[in-house]
């Protein structure tokens, strides 16, 4: 009752403040910003939404299977910022509003602040008559707009007196929106919609039509109100659909945490850590590409303001670090590895053989067979990796395949791209060979014995395309090989090894020397090395002597990132 009557009351002081008050006026400025004129960003950020923002412990987290709301990484992408999670878990747009955390953020919400509001996946339980909420799209089957233009003034005014219930006896999604949409706005704070973030269907890929009345009634009340949305359903099931669609179903699953400790069953809502990093990396991309102040104040962005933006957030003392000295080290220490003025996009991309290589869910399901790119990413925060290698690839014939156009087309300034061959360079009629004169080989990097030059391939495609690019070739040598016996087979890959560490002392490179890396991991894993590698065969009798195992490539990339740091590359101030 005491809860019934708090909610009344607000709702009865909204539409006092709705006919009574003057609208507070926030002008888009000519770079289409969301702020209000003379906007100072305060450095805090608030979050309310549900269990896939919410906060949880680390016991929590262990015993329910690695379960992580996006709230708990948001700030590791920003730098001289503060957020202040306040979302609950269960609670929907309706419900929060009764919750001890709302009262929270009256009370501390204020000038130059930002808050973040992500509901829906509560709001549409339409059994649960303590939570639902019903969009107005809701009632539209097609979803299409015929209600024409509203805002949060023209819901608070139509509903405060009924507490959000419409003439049918049902609460609007977008009347409560309305409620913190006008508390931010009459703080000087920003509101930032987020749509809720896709689900997953039971075969894996993303169930997005249960938010998809909630995802749009989101978006047009923003473009109605002058508010800002991140659209993180469609963001999220675009991930997961691409990669699902690429038979990549495990790093799906990836994404999501597990419903009890003993992780027999992904949870299709909620998310594991990389999960709830990967999303967070997305929305503090989104701060920028939506001009919002706090963009400035992401790790290794782009400072986007320009001539055309009268914001002032760069002389406000949260800001200024940018460009004087910064938390951010990667803003501050300069690689020799890296060019002049390097700006990490948060982009790596791989390219390789099957040691690297990502592969489907029937391979790594039937023979535990995993390259080391589908596990680097988690090796980061703030991390996209894109994962170009290809089994059977040499040096030589990886630029006829699509992969490698893709590289061409996509690489740009500010990228890693990681560079392993080796293995298949043995290989008759992909093979390369090391150490011939460059002076000798014609337009095909061959000589006149019909040898082609692994240095020839690797400079001319790898190294110089992405020097070219404005990105940072890291060369990593193959990994060595485990025979059935236990014993380690490296002696062919050497003279690789060594082509490629000369190669980067001629070209200022950064190398990994996996190879002697690789052995030493497998010395010091005794007979246990064996579980490195994958399978050779679905009985799971005979492990492959060259591809690794889920647990081999998790080994190996966190080689590969404790390396980037030892290295000095900016990329390794990212890693974890």
């Amino acid at each position: 009752m005491k809860r019934f009557l708090k909610l009344l009351t607000v709702s009865a002081l909204l539409l006092i403040m709705c006919v009574f008050e003057p609208m507070v006026s926030l002008i888009a400025n000519a770079a289409g910003k969301y702020e209000p004129t003379g906007f100072q960003f305060s450095g805090k950020v608030f979050l309310i939404g549900d269990s896939t923002v919410a906060n949880y412990s680390e016991r929590y987290s262990r015993e329910l299977g690695d379960r992580y709301g996006w709230g708990m990484k948001l700030a590791d992408y920003f730098s001289n910022v503060t957020v202040e999670n306040l979302a609950i878990g269960g609670t929907s747009s309706r419900t929060f509003l009764q919750q001890n955390n709302y009262t929270v953020l009256e009370n501390k919400l204020g000038k130059g602040d930002y808050l973040f509001i992500q509901f829906g996946h509560n709001d549409e339980l339409l059994f649960d008559s303590n939570r639902c909420t019903y969009p107005l799209l809701h009632r539209l089957a097609d979803g299409e707009d015929k209600f024409g233009t509203y805002t949060y003034q023209s819901f608070l005014k139509a509903y405060s007196a009924t507490g959000g219930k419409n003439a049918e006896g049902k609460y609007v999604y977008e009347y409560f929106l309305s409620v913190y949409i006008k508390l931010a706005k009459d703080r000087g704070a920003v509101p930032v919609l987020v749509t809720p973030v896709a689900c997953l269907g039971e075969d894996g890929n993303a169930a997005v039509e249960g938010h998809k009345a909630y995802q749009q009634a989101m978006q047009k009340l923003g473009r109605d109100s002058n508010v800002p949305v991140i659209d993180m359903t469609a963001k999220t099931a675009e991930v997961y659909n691409n990669l699902y669609n690429s038979d990549r179903k495990t790093e799906v699953e990836q994404f999501h945490c597990y419903t009890d400790a003993s992780k027999t069953k992904i949870d299709n809502q909620h998310l594991s850590s990389a999960g709830a990093d990967m999303i967070a990396s997305l929305i503090a991309q989104e701060t920028v590409n939506l001009g919002l102040s706090i963009g400035n104040n992401r790790k290794d962005a782009a400072n986007t303001s320009d001539a055309t933006n009268t914001n002032t957030a760069n002389t406000n003392t949260a800001n200024t670090s940018n460009t004087t000295t910064t938390t951010n080290t990667a803003n501050t220490v300069q690689s020799s590895y890296e060019p002049a003025n390097f700006k990490f996009s948060g982009k790596i991309y791989v390219v390789g053989d099957s040691t690297a290589a990502a592969f489907s869910d029937s391979e790594c399901r039937n023979y535990d067979r995993y390259g080391w790119g589908m596990k680097l990413a988690a090796q980061y925060n703030g991390v996209t990796v894109t994962n170009l290698a290809c089994g059977g690839a040499s040096s030589r014939n990886f630029i006829n395949t699509a992969n490698y156009a893709t590289l061409k087309n996509s690489l740009g300034a500010g990228d890693y791209l990681f560079i392993q061959f080796g293995h298949c360079d043995l290989v008759a009629g992909r093979d390369t060979v090391t150490g011939l004169a460059q002076n000798s080989l014609d337009k095909e990097g061959k000589n006149a014995n019909g040898q082609y030059s692994f240095e020839y391939y690797m400079t001319n495609y790898y190294i110089n395309l992405a020097k070219d690019k404005g990105a940072v070739p890291v060369l990593v040598t193959p990994i060595t090989y485990l025979k059935a016996d236990g014993t380690l087979s490296y002696k062919s890959l050497e003279s690789y090894q060594k082509a490629m560490i000369e190669l980067g002392k001629a070209n200022n490179i950064p190398v990994i020397d996996m190879t002697a890396k690789s052995v030493s991991l497998c010395q010091s894993s005794g007979s246990a090395a064996a579980n490195l590698y994958a399978f050779a065969d679905t009985a799971k009798t005979t492990h492959d002597a060259e591809n690794l195992s889920s647990t081999g490539a998790e080994k190996i990339a966190a080689l590969i990132a404790q390396e980037t740091k030892n290295l000095g590359l900016t990329l390794g101030t990212k890693a974890r």
